[in-house]
This record gives structure tokens, sequence and C-alpha cells, in this order.
């Protein structure tokens, strides 16, 4: 039997993590049964020793992060509401928002983040947003109490912790920076990543790196991928003596093959022969019941003068990769109008310093609020509801 690497990374993980923890018990303080959250202020001294050496800069940084985020407040219910239309006017579509965590596959989602790119991926994310919260707050005199890392049930977080009384004694200007720079640092930060990835580590894996075949993921029981022999980790490198280097080649061939009919898939293993069925989604196009994705070695005349060493730049692009992806994802999502996010503070200090009428604020507070939680909902579980019922 194979080992498993990405269970037994997850169980390393959480082991070192449950020893941390209880080494650092004193500091450690658990809320509502599933929140466990340690408390230094060694790191809240250390972001205001970095925050006084360029106040001015996270000022403006802040200063800039307010129009941003309500540009960006505006992006992700836009296309919340873009998606949600979508659901009943494509059938086929999948979930606009789906749960992330590292190393877990979530049935039915569109993402599989490997765990330890998932782990560091989400370090860098929660860091930068947490650490620019504090960098703000602590150019205009606003000290944090701690700050430090935790756990909500088994997904990683980090926070920084400032008064919230003199907090809220702040202007309106100076309170909006602080919890827009959050999600600005994600944005920005994503900017950055993808212009390293689009003008340096792409052209750099071109150089020396290529497709070849596909490796299998997973297969799905009982379909003919699972009969015929395939399984997690081959290669397939061609279909009935055509060469497939990409997944695009692969595709399109297997969209020439009609359900029913036997093709002999080659892989580093020998060729396995496979009958296709019937695609649960197409009647006409044929369904092997495999997951696959894009397989990449080094060249060959690399190969010989550096071996597989230039392999590390692949791994470090699809590290960028998910850094990139998560930090939009996180950024946005944070910017939504709820009560516990980044955006939903904005909001309300806005509506509580523009509006004196106690009613319509609460009126506006509760539409936002109603309506960004149900598109959210809506979105995250709205295709499987759909798909269940039609």
């Amino acid at each position: 039997m194979a080992l498993d690497l990405n269970l037994i990374s997850i169980i390393v993980f959480y082991v070192l993590i449950a020893l941390f923890f209880w080494y650092r018990r004193k500091n450690l303080s658990v809320q509502y049964k599933i929140l466990l959250l340690y408390r230094s202020k060694f790191w809240a001294k250390t972001i205001g020793k970095i925050a006084k050496k360029t106040p001015r800069f996270w000022q403006w940084f802040g200063y800039a992060s307010v129009p941003a985020g309500f540009i960006g407040m505006s992006v992700i219910l836009g296309f919340l509401t873009w998606k949600f239309i979508e659901l009943f006017t494509i059938p086929e579509a999948i979930p606009a928002v789906s749960p992330v965590l590292p190393g877990i596959k979530i049935p039915g989602a569109p993402i599989f983040l490997p765990f330890w790119y998932g782990i560091i991926a989400l370090a860098f994310v929660i860091i930068v947003h947490e650490f620019a919260h504090g960098f703000v707050a602590e150019s205009w005199g606003l000290k944090l109490k701690s700050a430090g890392v935790g756990l909500l049930a088994l997904l990683p977080l980090a926070f920084v912790e400032p008064d919230e009384k003199k907090l809220a004694k702040l202007p309106m200007k100076k309170q909006l920076s602080i919890f827009g720079a959050g999600p600005f640092s994600n944005i920005i930060w994503a900017f950055i990543i993808f212009l390293v990835i689009t003008f340096a580590a792409a052209p750099a894996i071109a150089n020396v790196l290529e497709p070849a075949g596909l490796f299998v993921e997973d297969v799905t029981p009982d379909l003919p991928a699972e009969a015929a022999g395939l399984q997690h980790g081959d290669i397939i490198l061609g279909v009935d003596s055509v060469q497939v280097n990409t997944t695009q080649n692969f595709v399109k061939y297997m969209n020439t093959i009609k359900p029913g009919q036997t093709v002999s898939i080659e892989t580093q293993r020998g060729p396995i022969q496979v009958t296709t069925t019937q695609n649960p989604e197409n009647a006409s196009k044929s369904h092997l019941g495999v997951q696959f994705k894009q397989n990449i070695d080094v060249k060959s005349q690399i190969k010989e003068k550096y071996g597989r060493s230039p392999m590390v730049l692949f791994y470090f692009t699809q590290l960028l990769y998910w850094i990139l992806t998560l930090n939009i994802g996180i950024g946005l999502i944070n910017l939504l109008p709820l009560g516990i996010m980044d955006g939903g503070r904005m909001l309300k200090i806005v509506l509580d310093n523009k509006i004196k009428r106690k009613k319509t604020i609460k009126a506006i507070w509760t539409f936002f609020v109603v309506f960004s939680l149900f598109m959210l909902l809506a979105n995250l579980i709205g295709p499987y509801l759909i798909k269940a019922f039609i």
C-alpha cells in the first residue's frame, strides 16, 4: 500500500502545532471551544518598531487602502451577484466560492490545495494581511496589545490586537485606513507576484522544462479507468499510439472517441486497455473517470547537465501561484460587508459617522449583511442544490 504523503504531512503538521501550543500553554486562550489563540507581546513590539521606521509610508498606505477597499467591496459583491444569476442560466456552472482547506479534498469543490503549498501560502497571506493592519495602527500611535497565531477548528490564522476603545476614538479616516490595510496588502502582493510569475518564473520554466504527459491524480470508483487498472501516480504518455504531451492534446483526442469504444492508454507502466462509457453530462461523449493534471519534466539537454534539479523552479512557481490565488481570494472575501470582516467594519464606520438616525443605519446595515451572506452561501452551496433537484 502506497504511503499517502499528503495525509502524513497533515498529521505531522498538526502534531507539531499541538506540541507548540502545549509548550506555550500559558499564553494560550480558548474561545467558543473551537478558537485557540496564542498571544505574543514580542510580535506586537516588532510590528511597532518596523512601523516607527517609516510611519508616513504606512499612513499613506492606509489612506490608499480606503478607496481600494470600497472598490474591492463593490467588485466582490458584483462578482457574487453575477455568479448567482449564472447559476440559473448555465446548468453546468461550478461554485464561484469554495472552502479551501490545505490537503483536504472537498467533494465537488473545483479546487484542491496541496498541503504544503497551502500551509506556506496561507501563512504568507494571513501574515502580510495582519501585519499591514498592525503597521498602519502603530503608525497612527495606536499601540497593539498583542499579536499572535491560532487555530479556528483546524484552520490556521494570525491576528493583531489593538485597543478597541482607543481605536473607536480615532477619526473616521484613520479607522478606515487600519481596516482597509489588510485586504489592500493582499491585493498589492497578488499584483507583485503576478508580475514575478509572468516576467520571470514563467519564461525561466519555458527555457528548462517541457510538458511530459499527464499525471493521474485520481480515478473515480466503478468507472472504466479504475476497472482497467489506471491508478494515482500513473503518467499518461499517449493514446492509441498517438503521443499526448499536453492536457489539451489528450482532451482533443478523447473528444473523437465514442462511448463504448476501447482505447489503449500508454503509461510509464505500459499500455492499459480502457473501454469508455457515456459522459454523465453529455451522453454523446466518452468518459474514462480519471482526474489528471499536466506533467512537467526537465528538457533532455538540461537534464544531462543538471539532472532534475531545475524542477525546483517549477515547484517554487506553483507555490507563487497559490500565494497569488489565496491573496486575491482572501483579500476580496475580507471586503464583504459582514460584521466579522474588514469590509463590514469599514461600512459600519462610515454609516455611524455619516448618518445620524440609528434606525436608518440599522436598516442599511441589515440589508448589506443579509444580502452579502445570502450571496456568499448561495454561491457556496447553490450549484450542489441545483444539481440535486434538477
